[in-house]
């Protein structure tokens, strides 16, 4: 769940970006965008499905309204394995940071590493002035390493050294 103040940012860059491509800001599209800010991540598509349902809400309104918060760079598709093949996360306030994402269980977690920054801004790129970065790692968390057996060295699992 996010803070009001920033949930309010994510519904003024929705209906700006609906504004600037000539569509209408409907209460459905809303209520939609309203779920993915209070369901934990990863928002799964089923979850979206459940409590839209409850409102009478079609699962093509949902699909349409899932791709129009990707394309206003809302939320974004994760990858995960298993059964699970439709996830989201929150792209606000990831710019400067980073996301880990559990490719197994899907837990989101994000941090800021400031040596990440430091030395990205440092670098040179040909004429290119970088505005901000986003970096997603897939793997698996404690959790989840625990469960496949993965032995654990270090932070990393053995056989990333292989």
């Amino acid at each position: 769940m996010i803070k009001a103040n920033e949930k309010n940012k994510i519904v003024e860059q929705f209906k700006a970006y609906l504004k600037a491509h000539n569509m209408r800001c409907t209460p459905t599209r809303l209520r939609i965008l309203d779920f993915c800010t209070i369901i934990n991540p990863p928002i799964l598509f089923k979850d979206l499905a459940e409590r839209a349902k409850k409102e009478r809400i079609c699962t093509q309104t949902i699909y349409d309204t899932i791709n129009l918060l990707v394309d206003a760079d809302i939320i974004q598709r994760i990858t995960l394995q298993g059964k699970i093949k439709e996830a989201y996360s929150l792209t606000t306030d990831t710019r400067n940071k980073a996301k880990i994402i559990c490719t197994r269980c899907g837990r989101v977690a994000e941090f800021k590493d400031l040596t990440i920054t430091d030395r990205l801004l440092s670098h040179r790129y040909n004429n290119f002035n970088m505005a901000y970065y986003t970096i997603t790692v897939y793997g698996h968390c404690k959790v989840c390493r625990k469960l496949l057996g993965e032995t654990i060295k270090d932070g990393w699992s053995d056989d990333h050294r292989k």
